[in-house]
């Protein structure tokens, strides 16, 4: 198989499963894990997350605010163009449509249709955003750098610092 470095893993059903890393590489399994197929996503950068809202609808994201995105299982990647040239470290969708990555220089970029097209979201902050979740559609998280931690209670229109207990760095 490949040697590359494999940075995530998402399993949008039991069957199917994705995982990206290392000079662009994306595979795909349909039966499990027992076997993986190479894919193309188009790009040559390091993909840190990959995010899928169903089998065949999904993102991952990289260096240099790089968006891959399937509407198809994975057969075809479409490079998509963010607005943003900073390393993008996560990606977290609560419905089909809406979706968020955040990464480098407090960067969060909301989408509503899907990862087509992506909105800068102000977060006050210049830390490096690393994860982000939402447990309801109006309530998410994102942490980072420094202890970082934000919060958001209106659907990731804008972002609060939350006291983590230690100093931000």
């Amino acid at each position: 198989g490949p040697v590359n470095e494999l940075w995530s893993v998402n399993f949008p059903n039991s069957n199917t499963g994705y995982v990206a890393g290392q000079a662009g590489m994306i595979m795909k399994t349909s039966d499990a894990g027992n076997t993986w197929i190479e894919q193309n996503s188009g790009v040559n950068v390091w993909l840190f997350d990959i995010e899928f809202t169903s089998p065949s609808a999904g993102i991952a994201v990289g260096e240099g605010g790089k968006i891959v995105r399937t509407t198809d299982g994975g057969e075809l990647w479409k490079v998509i163009n963010p607005g943003t040239s900073s390393d993008l470290w996560t990606a977290f969708f609560t419905s089909s449509d809406t979706g968020f990555v955040g990464g480098a220089g407090g960067t969060v970029l909301k989408t509503t249709d899907g990862g087509l097209s992506w909105k800068t979201k102000s977060t006050g902050t210049k830390q490096t955003i690393y994860d982000i979740h939402f447990p309801s559609p109006n309530t998410g998280y994102a942490v980072g750098d420094g202890s970082l931690i934000l919060k958001t209670t209106n659907g990731g229109e804008t972002w609060s610092p939350l006291n983590s207990g230690y100093p931000n760095f």
